[in-house]
């Protein structure tokens, strides 16, 4: 226990020591260890991060310990004490390399593949020469004291323990629709190395995959699967017939590129191949389909095919090795010495049809079955890609690309126009036909009175005459108004109500209640109060436009208005003798509320005579 403790004791003095000042950095297998971690674990990544920084531990080169869970490093100075030697030993007449190598490592400017060098190459001896050893766990400590709990360091210790182990990782023939599933990126431990750069990876491709999934008795797909059932790699095998190379006479099977997390997973599916006597691609580049290793020897120019139940499908997948396919024979081949149907090498689902005609905007040949020609681009497009236009100058018509930047789509109707034929609104926030194009009101000021006779403020905008958010003003009440002032804009629906006694519309926020009365026909309520009359019970909602330009009663209303003032006046001056009450000053709030009200109106009125 003793022994123990005093262990614990220098090892933690040691850190101790440590943290004075160095930049920290990792070798590529303790990196490759975060890196695997990262996406789960905030501590991998941060300590990704602190790389190549001054975090103050004279310790560097840091490398998986020789148990689990323990690390190796060297402390910066003796390692640059180790360099310095090799400078002086293996390169005597260029001890200013040292310098050079001091100041990189001293300012965090070195590059990764240099820390590589110095670590692995005996030369150098970083490797070999003053390691120490200790737990991860402490390292974390160490680095980022108080930032993460007990648990929180525990559990990143457990993971780093277990990142290495193969555990429940399996290898897998799967066929049919589980190609597809094990294709998809969300399927994937980690989008990482080959795995995580395949171009069909993605959703939109599943539906290019039918050549697989529909041709089990000529394809397989082998993923290496961890115990959470996520692909860590994968690669497609493939049934050959006979016609093929005879370098490779004796092969059944064909292990194609094969896609992985790193490049220790796909020297897995190459030992894999290799004790099934499968040949497999020994390269991965785009023009390397006839590198082949086959029995543990590497052969170049190697024919094969494949010969499918089924060929004709509405996509296809990017085809690595067997991008040619002849459909009258319904045969893959992994070379191009002849001239063949399809070459399958796009990554959207389409094909090079070598019988097609050449497309400018594709900038390849296409189907002619499934092209048009656009007379404005003077090329032949995807017909499922285009849109024709019909409507508009006569120079615009035809066939265009759904995508091309001159043409917009009128939602109204229905139909695809050129930008040049388009007027666009920003009330509606969308281009449309520019011969539909029309003014409507969008917006009133809803104080009136301070305006001008028989005027009122607002602002218009285009919109399409298709659109059915608008109405025409002689649906308003106030039409005669907006006739005698030469205002004959439509309105958009959201400004106005519908009144179903008039059976007109009203601006909404001009509307008032309007009362029949015996002596002065249509009055509001205020101007009732004003001239002494009451309404017989039939009101409707109207605006204040059209009850205003429509009232002849307004200096009489205004005359009346005035007289009422002057006489609550006298009363709230004191002047008039009258008797008083306990509540005369409730009486007299009321007489001053009064003459306010009655302002207010005389106000409106003056200023629509105005």
């Amino acid at each position: 226990m003793l022994l123990n403790r005093y262990k614990d004791f220098s090892t933690d003095l040691l850190l101790e020591k440590a943290i004075n000042e160095s930049f920290i950095y990792y070798t590529k297998e303790f990196k490759d260890t975060l890196f695997r971690m990262r996406l789960k674990s905030k501590i991998a990544q941060d300590l990704i991060d602190v790389e190549f920084t001054d975090v103050k531990p004279d310790m560097t080169f840091i490398s998986l310990g020789d148990k689990e869970g323990d690390i190796k490093f060297t402390q910066f100075k003796k390692a640059l004490s180790i360099l310095k030697k090799s400078v002086e030993t293996n390169y005597p007449d260029n001890l200013t390399l040292y310098d050079y190598i001091d100041k990189k490592l001293s300012d965090g400017s070195v590059s990764q593949s240099d820390i590589n060098t110095f670590y692995n190459d005996s030369d150098w001896g970083i490797k070999d020469k003053s390691r120490n050893s200790t737990g991860i766990g402490r390292l974390v400590n160490q680095i980022f004291p108080g930032k993460y709990t007990s648990k929180e360091v525990e559990d990143f210790v457990n993971s780093f323990k277990n990142v290495n182990k193969p555990g429940e990782n399996e290898l897998k023939l799967v066929k049919g629709q589980d190609i597809k599933k094990y294709y998809l990126y969300t399927n994937y431990a980690e989008e990482s190395g080959d795995l995580g750069n395949s171009c069909m990876r993605y959703t939109r491709c599943q539906e290019y995959l039918d050549i697989y999934t529909q041709n089990p008795n000529q394809v397989q797909l082998l993923v290496y699967l961890n115990e959470e059932d996520k692909v860590l790699g994968r690669a497609l095998l493939w049934v050959l017939n006979d016609e093929k190379s005879e370098d490779i006479e004796g092969a059944e099977y064909f292990l194609d590129r094969i896609y992985g997390i790193n490049d220790s997973i796909k020297k897995l599916f190459q030992d894999h191949a290799e004790t099934q006597g499968w040949a497999w691609r020994t390269k991965s580049g785009y023009s390397d389909t006839k590198y082949i290793t086959y029995k543990g020897e590497e052969h170049s120019g190697v024919k094969m095919s494949i010969e499918l139940d089924k060929y004709d499908f509405n996509y296809y997948p990017y085809m690595d090795t067997f991008k040619e396919l002849d459909n009258s024979e319904s045969k893959l081949y992994n070379n191009d010495d002849e001239d063949r149907n399809w070459t399958l090498n796009h990554t959207d689902g389409t094909y090079e049809d070598h019988n097609g005609v050449w497309s400018d905007w594709e900038d390849r040949r296409i189907p002619e079955d499934e092209a048009v020609y656009s007379d404005w681009l003077d090329t032949y497009i995807y017909e499922r890609n285009a849109v024709e236009i019909s409507l508009g100058n006569r120079r615009y018509k035809g066939w265009w690309p759904d995508s091309h930047d001159d043409i917009v789509y009128d939602q109204f109707r229905e139909e695809w126009i050129h930008t040049n034929d388009s007027t666009y609104s920003e009330y509606l926030d969308c281009a449309f036909y520019d011969e539909d194009s029309i003014e409507v009101i969008t917006w009133t000021e809803d104080d009136i009175y301070s305006q001008e006779r028989n005027r009122f403020r607002f602002q218009s905008e285009s919109v399409s005459d298709q659109w059915n958010g608008y109405i025409s003003h002689s649906k308003m009440d106030c039409d005669d108004y907006m006739e005698h002032n030469g205002d004959y804009l439509a309105i958009v629906d959201d400004l106005v109500k519908y009144d179903d006694y008039t059976g007109k519309y009203y601006f909404i926020d001009l509307g008032v209640t309007v009362y029949e009365t015996k002596e002065y026909g249509q009055l509001v309520k205020e101007d009732c109060d004003i001239l002494g009359v009451k309404p017989n019970g039939k009101s409707w909602k109207t605006d204040e436009l059209s009850y205003l330009f429509r009232n002849k009663h307004i200096e009489e209303i205004l005359e009346k208005a005035r007289k009422q003032v002057k006489d609550l006046e006298v009363i709230e001056s004191g002047k008039q003798t009258r008797m008083k009450f306990e509540d005369d000053d409730e009486y007299l709030e009321k007489v001053k509320q009064k003459i306010r009200n009655l302002n207010w109106r005389i106000s409106i009125l003056e200023n629509w005579l105005d």
